[in-house]
């Protein structure tokens, strides 16, 4: 039985476990383990087990708010390119 205000992080949990394999994360996400790979190393996804796994939470994370999470990598990708890092963004 689900309880009624179940987040979709506990949820997830429950279902998959704390952590995921990145084909497992990819099959969640409907995208292939390379984009998994890249969502990884940009910060939108969260490693465990000493980046071996994905963070189940940070999946769910991702899932509810997926414009910020890119946006936000995004942001870092083009600082880190330029050298800049913003103190604040508009």
């Amino acid at each position: 039985m689900i309880p009624e205000n179940e987040s979709r992080a506990d949820s997830m949990v429950r279902i998959f476990g704390e952590v995921c394999s990145k084909s497992q994360a990819a099959r969640i996400l409907s995208c292939s383990t390379k984009t998994v790979s890249t969502m990884l190393d940009d910060g939108r996804l969260d490693y465990a087990c000493a980046g071996e796994k994905v963070d189940v939470r940070s999946i769910a994370r991702y899932i509810e708010k997926p414009k910020e999470h890119d946006f936000e990598a995004h942001k870092r990708k083009l600082s880190k390119r330029n050298g800049v890092n913003p103190l604040f963004s508009v």
